[in-house]
């Protein structure tokens, strides 16, 4: 009879350690969730935030694409006027 008791004492004893380790493991899992949640959050901001800066960039070099072009086309002309002139001196 005292045999079982300390069968049931061992038992109880195992299973609330078992108990008390999946605990602290579920613990340890919701600490992990809450830090990887929390790096997601800030990766989506700084993408956001990286897309604001992308498309304030393509807004601003659109104008410079035209004044390039524009420029070019003032130096083609002007290379063609001055062609036949090098051909004649």
């Amino acid at each position: 009879m005292e045999e079982n008791i300390e069968v049931e004492e061992i038992s109880r004893l195992a299973i609330s350690t078992f108990q008390a380790k999946e605990e602290e493991i579920e613990r340890k899992m919701m600490q992990v969730r809450e830090k990887v949640e929390i790096h997601l959050g800030r990766a989506e901001e700084e993408i956001r935030r990286f897309s604001m800066i992308w498309a304030e960039l393509e807004v601003l070099s659109d104008p410079l694409r035209k004044e390039v072009a524009m420029v070019r086309k003032k130096i083609d002309m002007a290379n063609r006027e001055l062609k036949p002139l090098g051909q004649s001196c």
